[in-house]
């Protein structure tokens, strides 16, 4: 869990194995839109999303923007 990322309305999991590279698990667990500033980690790559309606996730200058329900996977 990243506790300084990680919110009443978001939720930032870390995965870390040595093999792979690292990677962020970011979940908006909310019904509203909700931003992630990722400006101050390691992760500035969008690998996947995961998506419960039309509405686009977007990544731009750091900052994740999440739909409701919605999650992110970011990378190195």
């Amino acid at each position: 869990l990243h506790q300084d990322l990680t919110t009443d309305q978001v939720c930032v999991l870390l995965k870390e194995d040595g093999v792979h590279a690292p990677a962020a698990v970011i979940m908006n667990i909310s019904d509203s839109e909700q931003t992630v500033d990722v400006t101050n980690t390691e992760f500035h790559t969008l690998r996947g999303i995961l998506a419960v309606n039309d509405t686009p996730v977007r990544f731009e200058n750091n900052v994740l923007t999440l739909p409701p329900y919605s999650t992110a996977v970011l990378t190195e």
